[in-house]
């Protein structure tokens, strides 16, 4: 994709994983406030479980649940604006795959940084940051406007 005409609204439709991957986020921090603390504790990262007694799956959901309205609000407005371009070069199957790749990353540098640590880590954020530092590496001539107004 040329850079110089780089259309960020060209590619909403096609991005369909991008989409998904939004309103589920979304749905879960819904359910995230009416199940309260025992449902952070039970999906979010937390080192001690997982090494201690095998809570594998929180590898995996640890990236649906977020902290607040702004937590979940940037992670998927960066997940938006830059995964929608980034699925629709790669295809949804390796756009998937980068995106999972690089939360599962995370949750393993946490891991391995604090193996027997009982804080609870929650968020996208290293999976949003992979499709950031992707779409940086791809567009890197692209301007991107912070707060609308300063390039």
């Amino acid at each position: 994709m040329n850079t110089f005409n780089f259309n960020p609204f060209n590619s909403y439709r096609s991005a369909q994983a991008t989409k998904w991957l939004v309103i589920i986020n979304i749905i879960i921090f819904i359910l995230q406030f009416n199940f309260g603390d025992r449902f952070i504790q039970l999906f979010g990262l937390i080192p001690y479980q997982i090494t201690h007694h095998l809570w594998l799956w929180q590898i995996v959901t640890y990236m649906f649940l977020h902290g607040g309205f702004f937590h979940i609000l940037m992670n998927m407005f960066v997940l938006w604006m830059f995964g929608r371009d980034i699925e629709s070069n790669w295809g949804t199957r390796e756009f998937l795959k980068f995106y999972f790749l690089c939360g599962l990353g995370a949750a393993l540098l946490t891991i391995l940084t604090g193996p027997n640590a009982l804080s609870i880590s929650i968020g996208a954020s290293g999976a949003v940051y992979g499709i950031l530092a992707a779409f940086a590496i791809m567009y890197p001539n692209t301007i991107i406007y912070i707060y609308f107004i300063i390039p």
